[in-house]
């Protein structure tokens, strides 16, 4: 390219100085067009490198942005496993625990039952304790104090203290609890199965030879499905069903 140039330069020289036209030759046409084409090929050669070389960073730079994000996802992953376990580990945690308190609860209500039975028979027993004992030889000895003179022979009683009254009641607790046991007497009458109530408070029935007892509602109910009885018609009810 430079020669070409000092060709034409020295050309335009000449036809200055000299004041003659100058004609181009077909051999440094041939020249100059080679001289363009090797340059334009070399101009060909140096932008396909250039492209290869910018295709090479490209791939470089997404491979190293990738290896990156790539890196980053899995931390972020490994951190959320992480957190999903301590939460999975905590779950099963809270179910044991929620487990042992159901337990608890269950050992407290039947523990609560007793005390209630307890308190129960403890009040049947005071209401024992209250009769009054030996009534008849108090009484003689009462009225031997008010009249001294008058002969003990001569002391009759027409009626003794409670003697006639009415029997002693149950007490409002096991009233209630029997009223609650209302459907299940009425499925034992209907199946014409006799049962007794137990002291102080339990439900005794005999079913096909065998003798069964329970004194929870729940636990009754599961025990009449158990057995496959049911409630066949309403019928009216008895005056042991109304206790």
């Amino acid at each position: 390219m430079k020669g070409m140039l000092s060709s034409i330069s020295k050309i335009v020289i000449l036809e200055v100085e000299t004041g003659c036209a100058v004609n181009w030759s077909e051999t440094e046409d041939s020249i100059d067009q080679a001289a363009l084409h090797s340059h334009s090929t070399k101009i060909h050669s140096t932008d396909a490198s250039l492209i290869e070389q910018f295709k090479i960073m490209l791939r470089t730079e997404l491979d190293i942005s990738t290896k990156k994000i790539t890196a980053s996802l899995s931390k972020e992953i490994k951190e959320i496993s992480k957190r999903t376990d301590t939460l999975e580990h905590r779950l099963d945690d809270t179910t044991t625990v929620l487990e042992g308190h159901e337990t608890d609860i269950d050992s407290l209500r039947y523990q609560l039952q007793e005390l209630q039975d307890n308190m129960e028979d403890i009040k049947f027993l005071e209401a024992f304790r209250s009769l009054i004992k030996n009534l008849e030889s108090d009484i003689t000895e009462f009225f031997s104090l008010l009249v001294p003179h008058l002969p003990t022979s001569k002391l009759e009683m027409d009626r003794v203290h409670r003697a006639l009254g009415r029997p002693p009641q149950e007490a409002p607790v096991t009233i209630a609890k029997r009223r609650s046991f209302k459907p299940i007497t009425a499925v034992l009458q209907q199946n014409n199965i006799k049962y007794r109530w137990a002291f102080p408070f339990r439900l005794h029935f005999l079913h096909q030879g065998k003798q069964y007892s329970t004194a929870d509602l729940d636990e009754a109910t599961a025990l009449i499905q158990q057995l496959h009885l049911k409630q066949r018609s309403t019928a009216s009810e008895s005056p042991r069903e109304r206790d």
